[in-house]
């Protein structure tokens, strides 16, 4: 009787404590510390409920708070592991406010990372995440004001939501940075970034640029197009951008390529580039795709992840849109073919989605939602897909909808059978490859290209002139591209004229595929080769370093020669090869081959990019020589909060202990008790 009694008890406390809370407002001021990897804070949050009740909740990962001050007398805080209970007398259409102290040492979203020269703090909310480091609703339904004050070294900048209104001392060493919201947002986009950031603002629209400062000097081709991208969005939904201004900062070892936290998108400072790395890991989709969710999940907002297509769909097939007008038809025709591809393998794969649904896959939310509105907008003139898309937007602003709310504005809008059209672009399972093939078909480019793939197994002989043609000048370069990766060796002179017309070809992704084709290069290329060291693109020279390296021993010296200086991307592409060669070439330079080693293993500390770090332990287990210090900066990569890196270092940790010089290294080791618990975690397997 005691137990069911108990049992009835905690189920009461339970249903009472969600009861939904409306957060009007909230106004916090933080202070994230770098040494304790903490957040301390406090926060004042203004609020309504639905109904009469006496307890509401807040989201509250792991966070111990304490009460200030409240509206009511009656108000109290209960702490929970996941959340605070606010206790009192509530009834719906009253405000009330509640002003309490906090800290925490969040697991996730709020990310403390080490940089060569200092460190980088900033947040990572989507979903559910954001009571990691603050006090709030966790429920995209549920948009308020945020306004965050920040405290941070005077010697940092600091970037958030909203518009800067201030900066002040408010230490002998430290400031406060105030900025305010005008409008409602969900809390998954609540965002802040601190590091040694430089910036740049646009002098024609409210855009703001943030590098770290040592990539000051790539603020040109990493932002480049961003202006008129924003112009595009603007005129294309035709719907002025809804915040007060918009900021982009990149940072180091970020989870994803780019998210769109409300006016403040933070993205991977793996897309800062210069111009030779812009042709090869350029911005422009990330850029056009998280600008485009200011619009498409930060002003109309999914009731529900079933619908969240309405958010990565439109972001995406925007995105699309925008490298149109940049890049023109035909890339943008060919990218829409990769997409349709890859969807139509999975589906005949029997692995196809639903689009409408939840927990579906990133290529269903992003490429099918695409799709579908590609499907959409081929049956319309522009001007009436974009008057579609207008009226939804201002219909739902700063609301949350369902797709029925974006069909109602199609059915209203068009002739269309919206039943018809969900059922075949949204609610089938298999994807609509037929439809999907006779829309490409429209573009020449693409369907000269669908017809030379349809020749793969053919023989040289069979497709010679096929072949022949598309690499006869002015050569299209997608095209190209395919005749160069359907090219067999060049044994014969009819093969080797072919490479030497692509080599020719002024497209640099035809180069490139000739740099990744030809692993071994015949003498009769040699020299044409060596010209795609030259060429404007850090992958081409990277596979051509490498190529040329394995197939010309005689030659190394000279190839190490001529790329020593070259650095490649961000993540050190080409010098991190280059070391690698450099140390396997027992000839070159023995007099710096311990320093070359000695490079190679400090790209592997935790300072780094993971992406250098990558790079740095793959080279090094290629060539087989780990020493130590890389052995004990693997082991605490094991940790790293990137999970696709995390999961590569601890594959290729379990892999070295196959090794039994290795296991004995790794006894010799002196790690402190939570690297030893990693080991003895996952270490084995």
């Amino acid at each position: 009787m005691v137990i069911q009694l108990l049992f009835i008890l905690l189920i009461t406390d339970s249903v009472n404590a969600q009861n939904y809370i409306d957060i009007i407002k909230s106004n916090a001021e933080i202070k994230p510390d770098y040494p304790s990897k903490s957040i301390s804070g406090e926060v004042k949050i203004e609020f309504k409920v639905d109904e009469k009740c006496k307890q509401v909740k807040l989201d509250a990962q792991n966070i111990e708070a304490e009460l200030i001050d409240a509206s009511h007398r009656n108000i109290s805080l209960t702490i929970k592991e996941k959340f605070i209970i606010i206790n009192g007398k509530f009834k719906p259409k009253k405000k009330y406010q509640v002003n309490m102290q906090y800290n925490a040492q969040p697991k996730q979203a709020l990310y403390f990372v080490p940089t060569k020269n200092d460190y980088q703090i900033w947040t990572q909310g989507q979903g559910k995440d954001t009571s990691h480091w603050l006090p709030t609703n966790d429920d995209m339904k549920d948009k308020a004001i945020f306004n965050l004050r920040i405290i941070s070294p005077k010697k940092m900048t600091v970037i958030a939501n909203g518009k800067l209104d201030s900066i002040k001392e408010y230490s002998k060493n430290e400031s406060i940075w105030q900025f305010k919201m005008k409008q409602p947002m969900s809390s998954y986009l609540l965002s802040f970034a601190i590091g040694d950031f430089t910036k740049q603002e646009s002098k024609t629209h409210p855009l703001e640029y943030y590098l770290p400062q040592h990539d000051s000097l790539k603020m040109e081709p990493t932002f480049r197009h961003t202006e008129k991208i924003f112009k595009f969005l603007e005129d294309k939904t035709g719907y002025d951008y809804p915040w007060q201004n918009y900021k982009q900062v990149a940072v180091k070892d970020f989870l994803y390529a780019g998210m769109e936290n409300t006016s403040c998108t933070i993205f991977s400072d793996a897309f800062v580039v210069d111009s030779t790395g812009f042709f090869d890991r350029n911005y422009v989709n990330v850029n056009a795709h998280e600008m485009a969710h200011q619009w498409f999940g930060n002003l109309v907002t999914e009731k529900s992840s079933k619908h969240h297509w309405l958010h990565e769909g439109f972001a995406t097939y925007c995105a699309l849109l925008a490298e149109k007008e940049i890049f023109g038809d035909d890339y943008f025709y060919f990218k829409l073919y990769q997409n349709a591809k890859e969807l139509y393998d999975r589906s005949n794969k029997g692995n196809g989605e639903k689009v409408i649904r939840s927990g579906a896959s990133s290529l269903t939310y992003y490429q099918a939602g695409a799709w579908a509105l590609h499907a959409l907008h081929d049956q319309l003139t522009d001007e009436r897909f974009d008057d579609i898309i207008s009226t939804y937007l201002e219909r739902n602003k700063f609301s949350n909808v369902t797709t029925s709310d974006f069909l109602k504005v199609v059915a209203e809008k068009t002739d269309i059978d919206t039943l018809s059209y969900k059922n075949d672009w949204l609610e089938q399972t298999a994807f609509q490859g037929e439809k999907a093939l006779n829309i490409l078909k429209k573009n020449k480019s693409i369907k000269n290209l669908m017809e030379l793939e349809s020749l793969r197994k053919a023989s040289f002989p069979e497709k010679r002139a096929q072949l022949e043609k598309a690499l006869q000048p002015p050569i299209d370069q997608f095209l190209g591209q395919e005749a160069v990766y359907q090219l067999p060796s060049p044994r014969s002179d009819d093969i080797l004229r072919l490479y030497l017309s692509a080599f020719s070809a002024d497209k640099k992704i035809v180069r490139q595929a000739i740099s990744e084709r030809l692993r071994e290069v015949p003498t009769s290329l040699q020299n044409n080769f060596e010209k795609l060291l030259d060429d404007r693109s850090y992958l081409t020279q990277k596979n051509a370093l490498l190529h040329l390296w394995l197939s010309f021993p005689d030659k190394r010296k000279a190839y190490l020669d001529k790329m020593k200086d070259v650095m490649g991307f961000k993540d050190l592409n080409i010098r991190t090869l280059w070391l690698a060669l450099a140390v396997a070439t027992n000839t070159y330079r023995p007099e710096d081959s311990y320093a070359h080693f000695q490079e190679l293993v400090s790209y592997t500390a935790a300072e780094r990019r993971y992406q250098t770090r990558r790079n740095a332990f793959q080279y090094l287990s290629q060539i087989d020589s780990f020493n130590k210090k890389a052995l004990k900066n693997l082991i605490k990569a094991c940790g790293h909060h990137n999970w696709r890196f995390r999961k590569f270092c601890r594959n290729l940790f379990r892999k070295l202990m196959e090794n039994k010089q290795y296991e004995k290294m790794l006894s010799e080791l002196e790690l402190n008790e939570k690297d030893k618990g990693f080991v003895d975690k996952w270490g084995k397997g």
